[in-house]
């Protein structure tokens, strides 16, 4: 391998450092690939990279191009003996006999490099990078490319663990959304409260990431709901002391759902404290003022008009403009008395009407 000059040390490094940046920004195996696909192109003019990535459980792998993705069984090729034996392979020319490993059948013509992926998890699969023409990577540094595949390990274990994070949030989303389907009173009530509370949360100047973390708060604020028998839950009168008790465990119970799971802990805030009070008199914890963290105190407006407007089996729903004089009337003692006159101002709430059972 040909020693690199001070020049060209240099501009490798600027190379991979460019690579990683781009690979710290995608957040999907997809993006990734397109982003390697994009930024080789100056290395490897030509060459098509893709992710290969093995299956834990089965005799196959994943083949993720910028065109598609699709399971493939392991055979008897060049690269499916590097997803076997987790080692790199490197053939200048598959349309000859040299370079292939042991067992193996000549498959194909260009060049194929095979680098294995290993993240903190272990051995991953591997970059397969192809060219049609024969030869192309012999005088690429090795050590560059091995860089850059440590590079893409790296984001490929945080793209398969965020896809986890995000299955994991969507079923207790689902989960939420199969508890306000039990009652046709509260259909699309989390909804309604996201679409209020981000609306407030915009108005307020409050940031794009923390309007995130509300409108996913929203979506679930109500999954605790899940431990509240159907016979309370349902029931078309009003509650009993010691029936309201058990609804007001909801906050902790949704809590205690999220903890598990990292992705969800910047929720916590508005699903445990959406029923807090301004003047500390509220559940389950009885915090006050900007104690409440801003979620809750968000969320509790919102959660709160939308039980207005919304009819109950014991009563119809009230006109916005009674909702809104309640909640004006109510600052302060119930809720942040800031965040009531921003929501009084929202044109959303214009073209909101009670809603019928």
């Amino acid at each position: 391998m040909p020693s690199e000059t001070g020049h060209d040390l240099a501009a490798s490094l600027a190379l991979a450092a460019e690579i990683g940046a781009a690979l710290t920004a995608t957040a999907t195996l997809p993006e990734l690939v397109m982003a390697l696909n994009v930024h080789l192109k100056w290395l490897l003019p030509a060459t098509q990279a893709a992710l290969c990535l093995i299956e834990e459980d089965a005799p196959n792998f994943r083949r993720i191009t910028r065109q598609h993705e699709t399971t493939e069984p392991l055979g008897t090729d060049a690269l499916s003996w590097s997803l076997t034996t987790a080692t790199g392979v490197a053939i200048p020319d598959l349309a000859a006999a040299e370079g292939y490993p042991p067992g193996t059948s000549p498959a194909g013509s260009g060049t194929l490099l095979c680098l294995p992926l290993v993240s903190n998890c272990g051995f991953i699969g591997a970059l397969a990078l192809h060219s049609p023409k024969p030869g192309v990577f012999a005088a690429i540094d090795r050590g560059l490319l091995h860089l850059i595949a440590h590079q893409v390990a790296a984001a490929v274990q945080v793209a398969l663990l965020m896809d986890e994070l995000d299955n994991a949030e969507a079923v207790i989303q689902g989960m939420a959304r199969a508890l306000e389907a039990r009652d046709a009173y509260t259909a699309g009530h989390s909804d309604r409260v996201t679409e209020y509370a981000v609306a407030l949360a915009e108005a307020a100047g409050v940031s794009f990431a923390m309007r995130s973390i509300i409108a996913r708060s929203g979506r679930m604020h109500d999954i605790g709901k899940i431990g509240v028998p159907d016979a309370i839950l349902l029931k078309p009168e009003r509650l009993t002391d010691a029936e309201f008790a058990i609804i007001q465990r909801h906050p902790l119970v949704g809590d205690e759902i999220c903890q598990p799971l990292q992705s969800l802990q910047r929720l916590r805030a508005g699903v445990r404290h959406h029923h807090e009070r301004y003047d500390g008199k509220g559940y389950p914890d009885g915090l006050a003022g900007e104690d409440i963290p801003l979620p809750g105190r968000i969320l509790a407006i919102a959660d709160t008009f939308d039980a207005m407007t919304s009819s109950r089996p014991y009563r119809p729903g009230m006109p916005v403009a009674r909702a809104m004089s309640i909640l004006v009337a109510n600052e302060g003692p119930q809720w942040d008395p800031a965040l009531v006159a921003i929501f009084a101002t929202l044109r959303l709430l214009e073209d909101a009407q009670p809603r019928a059972a």
